[in-house]
Order: C-alpha cells, then sequence, then structure tokens
C-alpha cells in the first residue's frame, strides 16, 4: 500500500531548515513494543518505518529525568510554562549554577520511531525482552541522531518511498563509539546500494506499518493531560524541596505529595546495581547544549515569556 509522502517531505525539509537556521546563527513505555536504545559502542542496522496514524516517521519528545522515580514530560515542548525548569532556575539563582539542580533534573530531548532491529551489538538483544534481530521495536536515540535522520531524508528525498514505505526498502546504518572523556558520538548513514526487503511480501509490510500505534502517543502524550500536569508540578515541588528548602525528595508519581529522606550512600550504590540488572536502556547523555538546539535570540537572555517556554532557557541564561 502506498502512502502520500508529499506532506512527510514538506514537514521533514521544514525542521531540516529550521535546525540549519538555527545552528547557522549561534519502554516498551505504551508503544506494545520492546525500545531499543543505542547505549552500546557499535554499528546498528535497521529498516524505519512510516506510522500511517501519525502521517511521520519519527518524533521528538523532551522530558525530565527524576532518577529512579521515572521521567516527566517538559510542560515547555508543548508551548506552556514548565514548573520543572522554573524550579531549576530559582534553585540555581538561590544556590548558584553548581548547584546540581540542572544537572540532575534538567530536560533531555529523544527522538523515536518504529523500526525492524536488522542488526544490534549482542550487549543489546534481550530475547525474554523481545529485543531480537529481526524484530519489529521502538527506537529511541539523541536529538543529534533525530536531527541527522531528518536530513538524510531530506536529502534523499526522491529515494524516500524505499526507506520508509516499501517492503523492498533500504535498510539504516547507525555506527555509536565513545569519544574522548567519555561522550558518544553517532554517525547514521543510508547506504543506497541495494534494497532487501523487510517481511516476506508487501501485505505483510502494510500490516505492521497499519498495526502500529500512533507515535504521537507513544512514550509522551501528544498533549499535556491533567496527569502530566501534576507530575510536573509535584517534581516541580523535588526540586524546590531538595536544594531550596531541605535536603528532602518527593515522590512525583504520588496522588499526596510525600516527604521522604535522601537515601544513604549505600542506599544509593544498592540502587545503581539494582537499576544495572534491569538492563536500563537509556544512557545518562549530558543536557543537550548544541548549537542545533538553540534559537537565534540564544545568549541574550531577556526574561520574557517566550524565554520561559524555550527549551533552551536554562542555557541561554548561562551563556547570557
Amino acid at each position: 500500500m502506498e502512502f502520500d509522502l508529499t506532506n512527510l517531505v514538506n514537514s521533514i525539509n521544514e525542521e531540516v531548515n529550521a535546525v540549519a537556521k538555527n545552528s547557522n546563527n549561534s519502554n516498551s513505555a505504551n508503544s506494545g513494543y520492546p525500545t531499543v536504545y543505542p547505549y552500546v559502542d557499535g554499528q546498528y542496522k535497521f529498516k524505519i518505518f512510516f506510522n500511517p496514524k501519525a502521517g511521520a516517521v519519527q518524533r521528538k519528545i523532551t522530558r525530565h529525568d527524576t532518577g529512579e522515580m521515572g521521567k516527566v514530560p517538559c510542560l515547555a515542548a508543548f508551548g506552556e510554562t514548565c514548573p520543572v525548569c522554573s524550579a531549576i532556575n530559582e534553585a540555581e539563582t538561590l544556590k548558584g549554577d553548581g548547584c546540581g539542580a540542572l544537572r540532575k533534573y534538567g530536560y533531555k530531548t529523544r527522538g523515536i520511531a518504529f523500526a525492524k532491529l536488522i542488526e544490534a551489538p549482542k550487549k543489546i538483544l534481550n530475547e525474554e525482552r523481545g529485543i531480537t534481530e529481526g524484530a519489529v521495536v521502538l527506537l529511541m536515540y539523541p536529538k543529534t541522531v533525530y536531527d541527522e535522520l531528518n536530513k538524510l531524508f531530506a536529502d534523499n528525498a526522491s529515494q524516500l518511498a524505499n526507506i520508509v514505505n516499501n517492503n523492498n526498502c533500504y535498510t539504516i546504518s547507525l555506527e555509536r563509539a565513545t569519544q574522548g572523556g567519555g561522550f558518544p558520538a553517532y554517525r547514521a548513514s543510508i547506504p543506497l546500494n541495494g534494497m532487501s526487503p523487510a517481511f516476506d511480501s508487501q501485505e505483510d509490510y502494510d500490516t505492521v506499518l497499519e498495526g502500529l500505534p500512533d507515535i504521537r502517543e507513544c512514550v509522551v502524550p501528544s498533549y499535556p493531560n491533567d496527569e502530566v500536569r501534576q507530575s510536573a508540578k509535584t517534581l516541580a515541588d523535588t526540586v524546590r524541596a531538595e536544594y531550596i528548602n531541605s535536603n528532602v525528595v518527593v515522590n512525583p508519581n504520588a496522588d499526596v505529595k510525600t516527604a521522604t529522606a535522601q537515601p544513604t550512600v549505600e542506599e544509593t550504590k544498592v540502587k545503581a546495581v539494582e537499576q544495572a540488572l534491569n538492563n536500563i536502556i537509556e544512557e545518562d547523555i549530558p543536557f543537550d547544549t548544541s548549537d542545533n538546539s538553540r534559537p537565534e535570540c540564544f545568549g541574550k537572555y531577556c526574561n520574557e515569556t517566550k524565554c520561559m517556554a524555550c527549551l533552551s532557557e536554562m542555557d541561554c541564561r548561562k551563556n547570557s
């Protein structure tokens, strides 16, 4: 089944142009599919899928990390004032930029897309969780990969159907390598040197695509509901309690806010080991301060309403 990709091409070009302009000027979650994050060095190969329900291939999500208590969507990504970002600003204003609030609770931007996993490092594969070569998965990756994929789609617009919308399609390659200082670097490519079938037939391929959930509702809802807003508000209370009022932690997932003492060093170590044994799939990549994520006005912080809704607000304030 062929879908009209005209709108997809236009939207991709718009995002690519926006990124270029900014640069020149300065779990299975709720998807029903296992989540794969490239946290291990090596080569990943996959066939990425067009999402008919969303009319898109990939989606960008922005969340605040609360550690063991989960992740909370950043409301600034929805054009709203984010209480968590505001609380971090307050903490840094009172305690100083080095207080740790930004490092611990600052937001991170990721890209997600549905794909068939063709190849991955052995450490990534987990048959019990359904992560095997040949499985349909929800890919999650850093914003730099999201932007690079968009650029590849735009540069190869004439072949886009053969990349995201045909059973006989091209395979995308993603390489991850740890650089000096321990920071990971990613490089995506689409070798246009031969296509191969994703499934036994085009009919099977169409069935898979039609059965995919709307990616706009995966991991983070397309619109913040009361539960999301309450989680953000409660996490903001956590930041204020920990960095401004006293050394306590508030569970952002609780219906009634309750304070508990900070865990001891030993308890923290035990929890870290437990998390490692549970196959954590998302690495702790530092807060994204790349030029690609900065608006034209970056470095000219003016504390206006638009600043509070900007994803680069905290970093911009530091560099102004």
